[in-house]
């Protein structure tokens, strides 16, 4: 009874503690009050000539200089300068260079903040089209399933979001799996942990 009663605290305690920093980037003061003002001076406001107002109000020295030439929209752009804003301020206070939404900063080439990455979506994109090509040729018209399995390509071309929320369901249903055989609570317990990471889930889908 007692260590059920431990456990119900312990899930309660844990929607009221804030959450874990993973991404210090993007949580501090500096970056907060520098993405806040170029929203509210750049975004929400008439200015006609945005690119001269970037070089003049940001650090461009972080930014390639063609690259000024390839802007984000208003809202992503702000994020961006604001980053390396925020890198620069910690950097000349001795402090290591954070990570900003989870991510490490990277300098934007052709308007891709992430060249690595950006490289192997291309070479999965191109092995996917040589192999759909294959199936194309090399599978009759007239075969069992034909239909559906071009469907299904075409459908899991345009179906990401899907395929990553389904994976964080199935790793949340088997953490709830888990804490079920091994603590073995009872019904109260089972209903309320499992309520906690539905609830965690809803507001990823929500948020993402």
């Amino acid at each position: 009874m007692y260590f059920d009663l431990i456990q119900a605290f312990v899930y309660v305690l844990l929607v009221v503690i804030p959450s874990v920093v993973s991404s210090v980037g993007d949580q501090t003061l500096v970056f907060h009050e520098c993405n806040q003002k170029c929203r509210e001076e750049i975004c929400e406001s008439s200015l006609s000539n945005r690119r001269s107002y970037w070089d003049q109000h940001f650090n461009s020295s972080r930014v390639v200089i063609f690259e000024n030439s390839i802007l984000w929209d208003c809202e992503s752009e702000c994020k961006y300068r604001c980053m390396w804003n925020t890198v620069s301020a910690l950097e000349k206070n001795g402090w290591p260079v954070p990570q900003f939404n989870g991510k490490w900063p990277f300098i934007r080439l052709c308007g891709i903040q992430e060249p690595a990455s950006a490289i192997f979506s291309l070479l999965n994109f191109m092995f996917n089209c040589h192999m759909f090509n294959k199936f194309y040729r090399y599978v009759p018209y007239n075969s069992p399933m034909y239909k559906t399995w071009v469907m299904q390509i075409i459908f899991s071309m345009n179906a990401w979001k899907m395929d990553y929320f389904s994976a964080l369901a199935f790793v949340i249903a088997s953490v709830m799996v888990l804490h079920r055989r091994i603590f073995n609570p009872n019904r109260f317990i089972t209903i309320l942990f499992s309520a906690l990471l539905s609830a965690f889930f809803v507001n990823h889908l929500a948020t993402s």
